[in-house]
């Protein structure tokens, strides 16, 4: 019988102290193809957007648990897709970016602020 995909995901809450935070922005890998170990976001941390890069380890933490993603997808999320999202967000192409995801609407929906 095929396995059964589980779509549900539950995310912690970023409103814990940043020291809490800093020992849960790293992920330990398993075996993957592009031989990474590790997924540590505290380099993103300091460029204005925090909430962002916490926010997205939980999301790809709960993407590897929910395991309909391979490891190898998740890696470029993480590396590829985060850095060029963030440089987006500091570069200036936005008026006024979010500084959280809840803000995020209004800059792909196009709201006026």
């Amino acid at each position: 019988m095929a396995r059964q995909k589980n779509y549900k995901a539950v995310l912690q809450s970023v409103t814990k102290g940043f020291e809490a935070v800093e020992d849960s922005i790293k992920i330990d890998l398993p075996r993957n193809p592009r031989n990474h170990r590790q997924l540590d976001h505290s380099q993103y941390l300091g460029l204005g957007f925090d909430t962002w890069a916490i926010q997205s380890i939980y999301v790809i933490r709960a993407l590897l648990q929910g395991g309909n993603f391979s490891v190898a997808t998740l890696i470029g999320y993480s590396v590829n897709g985060l850095r060029f999202f963030l440089s987006f967000l500091s570069g200036g192409s936005v008026e006024s970016p979010p500084a959280t995801p809840n803000g995020s609407i209004r800059l792909f929906v196009g709201e006026a602020v």
